[in-house]
């Protein structure tokens, strides 16, 4: 324990406060050995004003032998490598998971989830034809995925209209798109092995959806609840997601897509309606 007071305030000398004098009574010769072990913290503390004395440690560079590092990787752990390569080292290669809360939370990304779940699954389930009453069909979907919020009223009362609205506006949306495609492929897997000098890596995607357009090309889609990524950030290669899932289309490496199959867009679906 560190019990801890003002020296100063407003750079006037503060006085102990009667709780201090009185520890400092009862425990004699203790207090003064206290006082001495923090004394220790504060000239630590003071040294940060000292950047000179310094030495910073050198920046970390985990160098895994090849054994050790992964055979495949999907197209999401890709850019999270080229965002954050050391959550590809904690994943793969030291194999650590991340701790399940013991009272989850209704966070953002979780209602997030529900609804990119019912847009999924909306789309899977009616990749031939739309159902006669679309936006009814993906509230039945909606209820089902947000069943998870029923002990969190707040959440729920917070999420489940903005949801509404986003049913609402993807139904009028794919209306609209489907008189357009010849056919649609909904949470379809991908997969492209790469030939390396010591034996394949496998990149892998689940793409959201691809539909075909009438002259044969096809349009990849990624649903997102939240922000896009930006056009200058895939320029860049940080987000690398569509692009990745564009060539193991290239490669036939989606089912029913042949090899060389030409990619007219890669687009970016945001289901984010307030």
């Amino acid at each position: 324990m560190i019990l801890s007071f003002a020296g100063k305030v407003a750079g006037t000398p503060t006085v102990p406060s009667r709780f201090i004098q009185r520890l400092a009574a009862v425990a004699g010769e203790r207090w003064t050995q206290a006082i001495a072990r923090g004394d220790a913290y504060l000239a630590w503390t003071r040294e940060l004003d000292r950047p000179e004395k310094i030495v910073p440690a050198p920046q970390p560079a985990p160098t895994p032998p090849r054994a050790a590092r992964p055979k495949g990787l999907s197209v999401t752990d890709i850019e999270h490598w080229l965002r954050d390569p050391y959550t590809i080292y904690a994943k793969h290669i030291l194999r650590l998971k991340r701790s399940t809360p013991s009272t989850p939370s209704p966070a953002p990304r979780n209602a997030a989830t529900f609804i990119h779940a019912a847009i999924g699954e909306f789309t899977q389930n009616f990749a031939r034809d739309l159902p006669k009453d679309p936006v009814g069909e993906l509230i039945g979907l909606g209820r089902k995925h947000f069943a998870a919020l029923e002990d969190f009223p707040e959440a729920r009362a917070f999420w489940w209209p903005r949801f509404v609205r986003i049913a609402q506006w993807f139904a009028r949306w794919e209306t609209e798109r489907r008189s357009t495609i010849a056919a649609i492929a909904a949470e379809i897997r991908g997969e492209y092995e790469i030939s390396l000098d010591e034996g394949t890596f496998k990149l892998t995607g689940i793409a959201d959806r691809i539909e075909r357009d009438a002259d044969g090309s096809y349009v990849i889609f990624d649903y997102k609840t939240g922000a896009a990524r930006t056009a200058k950030q895939a320029q860049a290669g940080l987000a690398p997601q569509l692009t990745l899932e564009a060539a193991i289309l290239r490669q036939g490496g989606f089912k029913d897509i042949p090899a060389g199959a030409s990619v007219a867009e890669l687009v970016y679906v945001i289901a984010e309606r307030r």
